[in-house]
């Protein structure tokens, strides 16, 4: 019984170590997958921010190239135009562009932006100071603002400088706006130096993140990677896995970093673990408990069975008729006393086989009644100086003890009527 119990728990753990070790195994193949599209993302992300960067600054000088901009506070038809395909620029880049300036050498200042109805606002000026002119492409930081210059020459000597304000964190938060899953999914933008500019994930005024110094001398050396590292937002840590990529928009190096919570996946798994591990413990349960039940009744049957089995043979021993049983392949079962006695020169015994001698068939002859008989059912069996007349009476052994009794009876009667004259 002990091994029983240990067979069926050591069923049970190695079920157990199965399906734990399926889904740990399950829960490392999400990971790398979730790792290479954290990466997939963090790429096509960038590359979208470089394109933009890119087509910026080919709109913005074909716009100069377009039209002669050295007139433009002298031809009112050259700045119309221009003023129109300055308000298309800006429409078209709007998350990008705060406001845009021209001004020239003699302090005239052309300003244009959007109001809070969203409607375009001109103006032009004349400022009091000089603004420096600056001869080629730049990107400057004045004034807690990002400006983007683009010198304007005439005949080779610069005239005036296109300014455009960048908004780096408005576009930036345009687009991952595209990628964002609340408390799943987040996006951060770091410069190379490590300092973080802005993330989209909720209630980061006070966290920490672990493993940031290998982020920070990637995206400074300009190598892109994937790290599992942990953040510790309000007093809890969370495991997550981070994707970052190096990124240049408008001559300004910057890093984009795709982070995923694991402990999302986590959950799933061992919710889905738990489930099953249950489900296992409750089938084998039922199953142990149904075979406990068929065992018993089983054991219950054949221990009903085997006594009425020990019952039927201590009767047929203490009878005194000789009682051989016979089994489906006419070996000997079991023979009781008087048999054992009767044919003990004949060496019966239980696993063996009754000889020739026992199945012979008698004449017919003539009865004390002088009608005929036929003594098939006969055994002459001469057993010393003495021949003894037997009455044989095969019959099938049941279950029905009523019946074996009365077959019992009436053999004796008949034998007893019969042939008492040869006793």
């Amino acid at each position: 019984m002990k091994r029983k119990y240990l067979i069926i728990a050591l069923l049970i753990g190695l079920t157990y170590l199965v399906i734990v070790s399926y889904y740990f195994k399950t829960y490392n193949q999400q990971i790398s997958l979730q790792k290479n599209f954290l990466s997939k993302q963090a790429q096509l992300l960038s590359t979208e921010i470089e394109e933009t960067g890119s087509q910026f600054e080919n709109d913005l000088n074909e716009i100069l190239f377009s039209q002669n901009i050295s007139l433009f506070f002298l031809d009112p038809k050259i700045r119309a135009s221009l003023e129109n395909q300055l308000e298309i620029f800006y429409s078209r880049y709007g998350s990008l562009v705060k406001n845009i300036f021209f001004y020239n050498g003699n302090k005239e200042v052309f300003s244009l932006f959007r109001d809070k109805k969203n409607k375009f606002i001109t103006d032009i000026y004349t400022s009091h100071n000089q603004k420096p002119l600056l001869n080629k492409g730049v990107t400057d930081f004045q004034n807690n603002e990002y400006l983007y210059f683009l010198p304007v020459f005439q005949q080779g000597e610069i005239t005036g400088n296109l300014v455009v304000t960048i908004d780096y964190l408005g576009y930036i938060k345009s687009v991952f706006k595209k990628s964002y899953l609340k408390d799943i999914q987040w996006q951060w933008l770091i410069n190379p130096e490590g300092t973080l500019l802005y993330t989209n994930l909720q209630n980061s005024d006070t966290f920490q993140v672990t493993n940031m110094a290998r982020v920070k001398e990637d995206i400074s050396s300009g190598v892109s990677g994937v790290i599992s590292h942990t953040i510790k937002l309000d007093e809890k840590e969370t495991d997550i896995i981070s994707s970052y990529y190096p990124v240049r928009l408008l001559n300004r190096d910057l890093g984009v970093l795709f982070s995923l919570k694991t402990d999302a996946l986590l959950k799933v798994l061992i919710t889905n673990s738990i489930i099953i591990l249950t489900l296992t413990t409750l089938l084998i349960v039922l199953i142990i408990l149904v075979y406990e039940w068929y065992f018993k009744d089983n054991k219950r049957q054949w221990n009903k069975v085997k006594k009425s089995r020990d019952e039927l043979l201590h009767i047929l021993e203490a009878l005194p008729l000789s009682i051989i049983i016979l089994d489906e392949k006419q070996k000997i079962y079991m023979l009781n006393q008087s048999a054992r006695d009767l044919f003990n020169e004949e060496g019966l015994k239980e696993g063996g086989k009754l000889g020739e001698w026992f199945y012979e068939i008698s004449n017919t002859g003539e009865t004390i009644d002088g009608s005929r008989s036929d003594e098939s059912n006969l055994l002459y069996y001469q057993k010393g100086h003495k021949e003894h007349v037997l009455l044989k009476e095969e019959i099938p052994l049941t279950n029905q003890r009523k019946k074996l009794r009365s077959e019992e009876r009436r053999v004796g009667k008949e034998c007893r009527s019969r042939w008492s004259p040869y006793h």
